[in-house]
């Protein structure tokens, strides 16, 4: 599975890859909204771990327009967040089909919830995770990074 990691901490980002990849998963990393964006456009991930609070673009705003445009990648998603979440919040992420996952998090429970949201199935009932679909039909899910 190639998972999205997107969080503006790069210790935090930079911990979720090691351990999705000693798990034998690949995981790319963004530290922003923009950032993430970008990736999603450029390659195929099968699951993404939403980080709450970054500063720029609004996380939430940004998993709620994704839900409208793509309801299975919103549905592939987990929020990730330190802090307690007020009933609306709850409700915006719940209405967005993604799931939570309270930081400080251990390692089963990062694993569980990758595994979950990747498991989901997708509009035609196939839930093998969509980075393996389109490697078998011959697409590249690896990222071509842009020169910056």
């Amino acid at each position: 599975m190639l998972i999205l990691a997107v969080d503006d901490e790069v210790s935090v980002a930079d911990m979720i890859r090691e351990i999705l990849e000693q798990e034998g998963h690949g995981c790319v990393t963004a530290g922003s909204v923009d950032d993430a964006e970008w990736i999603r456009r450029s390659v195929a991930v099968d699951a993404m771990l939403l980080d709450l609070t970054m500063p720029g673009r609004r996380p939430l705003d940004w998993l709620e327009d994704l839900a409208r445009l793509d309801p299975l990648a919103a549905s592939r998603t987990a929020i990730m967040t330190g802090y307690r979440l007020d009933d609306g919040t709850l409700r915006r992420i719940r209405a967005c089909g993604a799931a939570l996952l309270q930081k400080p998090f251990r390692i089963d429970e990062l694993l569980d919830v990758v595994r979950a949201c990747a498991a989901h199935p997708d509009r035609l009932g196939d839930t093998a995770p969509r980075a393996a679909r389109q490697r078998a039909r011959g697409r590249s899910s690896s990222p071509t990074w842009p020169d910056r």
